[in-house]
């Protein structure tokens, strides 16, 4: 009976592992085709699990239920903001994107049976997490074998970090961000695998993760991944394991660092003639190091550290000594300065640099995109300007001349676009699963403690970066949150004996009627999602036309796509701009007009008009719309060139 146990075990740790990998490798799941197709597979199994009574396998803990209520509301909130926001289009994908989190949420809670099912997904996620990792090492080590440049979605924005590793999420902050959610999962295994080898392949990745944080060149990131395994080691019992393995794999990190600080091409990033031999070099030099922190874990990890009194006596000892080296970082850092070159506006010639980077003390903007963030809650303090609303808001409002669509703050940005409301219930969802998820690792015992405290640390590591850059768009990086959220709140880590909750009769004890009545609402959110997914699909095949100079299948799929989604303003775009190709400019004027009618903020929209109304000979509203455009974009250089 033991193996088939095991095989099943095994499969969902596999299935887990490649699940992670896959939304990683798709550019962090951030085009919103790949987002939409996330979320419809998530509430499909949710949906056939309920409806078959085979979910939920066991009943759910109240923290579960606690927490899921707040993120329907949130998710609820966000889509009655369509009725105050100015775009409907956004609005609703943002709504699609809250939905999303909630399915993966509710797939994590309602699968696992009761205690013991952790350990299968942190498994899953570690080795995820870890494959990612080598890969996007690998990328800057043999950047030969590997088309990186096409999968950054931020790069063509911002051409002076080049350097910096982001394959293959396609954001370095989000790659680092996920690396670093990997950190305690890896030590949860490293720490209560029961054989040296499996407790080996856990150190082994840590230094491949450290040397791509460094690559990466993200200080959120690193701080996160510190503050992971600090939180780690806090909060389990096996708090030597954890210590050992931080010193061999912060060893073997250090090491593996200095290869690669040794060797410009690979810093560089670039495709030069040097990166062949420094790449062969620098990877065989990392991999002995890797082999190396394994090899001693492995040995080291079998040994216990004499008695209890001289166990804590080194315990305080060492605590003593880190918290001394906290203090005289923080003095030798000189936090005022640094609180003022955060809040300074950015310099317009970023240094490339890596280590200049990791050692500046720059926000690189983001305190004055909180502040236009604050600046719209004063101005809707109870439901905000609505979801999807601060990119225009930014562009109007913003004292920055910078292209930006997120205020690089989910708090701050949820605060501006939903009011006191969702920003409360965003705070109160995921703020009550970190508590929920310390209180039970402090009352849970051997594994159960340790998979809590992996848990809590991942998930402190999100709330900690998504407070300091978008990753909650970053589909990839807040799916394994989510996953962590779900595992700490629901009967996955539910391991005393005085928490155990019963099995669930293949769902028995959920009504007929109840079941049905989430069956319906599953598909309609199934409805919600697929509507917004053909309708890009068929824009992004229009645009494949236009590229390919067929010009009748172009208008046929944009044609199908204002079907699909009338109310979008992407899709009378796209409409307008097929039909101005073809020479019909009385057509790409009435579809602009359409898309003004629906997204009357959107400053690139009021440029097109301008262009087809000079077109079709009306100067006088060409001027009026170009006026309005320069009104929602009054620091953009090219359309204040325009106006003149």
């Amino acid at each position: 009976m033991a193996r088939p146990r095991n095989a099943g075990a095994w499969t969902l740790t596999a299935f887990v592992a490649l699940g992670t990998f896959a939304l990683a490798f798709d550019e962090g799941t951030y085009p919103l085709t790949s987002r939409n197709s996330v979320a419809i597979l998530a509430l499909w199994l949710v949906g056939v699990g309920i409806a078959t009574g085979f979910w939920p396998r066991a009943q759910i803990p109240v923290p579960a239920v606690i927490v899921g209520g707040l993120l329907a509301a949130f998710a609820l909130w966000t889509a009655l903001s369509t009725f105050w926001a100015d775009s409907n289009e956004r609005s609703v994908n943002e709504a699609n994107r809250a939905v999303l989190y909630l399915a993966v949420f509710a797939v994590v809670v309602l699968s696992p049976d009761r205690g013991r099912h952790a350990r299968r997904w942190i498994r899953g996620l570690a080795i995820g997490i870890s494959a990612i990792g080598f890969l996007a090492l690998a990328s800057r080590l043999f950047p030969q074998h590997f088309d990186s440049g096409s999968a950054s979605i931020v790069r063509d924005l911002f051409p002076s970090v080049e350097t910096r590793l982001s394959y293959p999420v396609g954001y370095w902050n989000a790659l680092a961000t996920f690396l670093a959610l990997g950190v305690p999962l890896l030590l949860f295994v490293a720490t209560t695998e029961r054989r040296a080898l499996a407790r080996a392949l856990a150190i082994l990745p840590l230094p491949a993760l450290a040397v791509a944080l460094y690559l990466t060149s993200s200080r959120g990131g690193i701080l996160a991944a510190v503050l992971a395994a600090a939180v780690y080691t806090a909060l389990t019992s096996r708090r030597w394991h954890a210590v050992g393995a931080i010193v061999v794999a912060g060893a073997a990190s250090v090491i593996a660092v200095a290869f690669v600080i040794a060797r410009d091409a690979v810093i560089e990033g670039q495709q030069t003639g040097a990166i062949r031999s420094e790449g062969r070099s620098a990877a065989a030099l990392i991999l002995a190091a890797f082999i190396g922190a394994a090899v001693v874990y492995a040995v080291g990890s079998r040994f216990r550290v004499g008695s209890v009194p001289l166990r804590r006596a080194i315990g305080w000892g060492l605590a003593a000594a880190a918290t001394l080296v906290v203090v005289a970082a923080a003095f030798a850092a000189h936090p005022a300065r640094r609180f003022e070159d955060f809040k300074a506006e950015p310099a317009k010639s970023a240094s490339t640099d890596i280590q200049a980077h990791l050692a500046s003390g720059s926000g690189n903007g983001r305190w004055q995109l909180w502040q236009a963030a604050v600046d719209q809650f004063e101005e809707h303090p109870l439901a905000g300007g609505g979801a999807g609303s601060y990119e225009a808001w930014w562009a109007a409002n913003g004292s920055l001349g910078l292209f930006v669509r997120d205020a690089h703050s989910l708090y701050l940005e949820t605060l501006g676009e939903l009011g006191i409301v969702g920003f409360l219930l965003i705070v109160a969802a995921l703020g009550a699963g970190l508590v929920f998820g310390i209180l039970r690792a402090f009352r849970s015992e051997g594994d159960g403690r340790a998979a809590a405290a992996a848990l809590s640390a991942a998930l402190l590591a999100f709330l900690f970066e998504a407070g300091i850059d978008w990753m909650w768009e970053t589909t990839a990086v807040t799916v394994v949150a989510m996953v962590c959220l779900g595992l700490l709140t629901g009967p996955a880590t539910v391991y005393r004996r005085s928490e155990r909750i019963r099995a669930a009769d293949r769902g028995a004890w959920v009504g007929i009627s109840a079941r049905a009545a989430a069956v319906a609402v599953v598909l309609v959110l199934v409805a919600a999602q697929a509507v917004p997914l053909l309708a890009q699909s068929a824009v992004g095949q229009s645009e494949d036309a236009v590229r390919r100079g067929d010009g009748a299948e172009a208008l046929k799929t944009a044609k199908a796509a204002e079907r699909i989604q009338p109310w979008a303003a992407s899709t009378h775009l796209q409409r307008a701009l097929v039909e101005e190709l073809s020479g019909n400019v009385p057509a790409a004027l009435a579809a602009i007009r359409r898309a003004l009618a629906r997204e009357s903020g959107d400053w690139r929209l009021w440029v097109v008009a301008a262009r087809l109304e000079t077109k079709a000979g009306e100067f006088e509203s060409a001027r009026e719309s170009l006026d309005r455009a320069v009104a929602l974009n009054p620091r953009s250089r090219i359309l204040a060139q325009f106006a003149r």
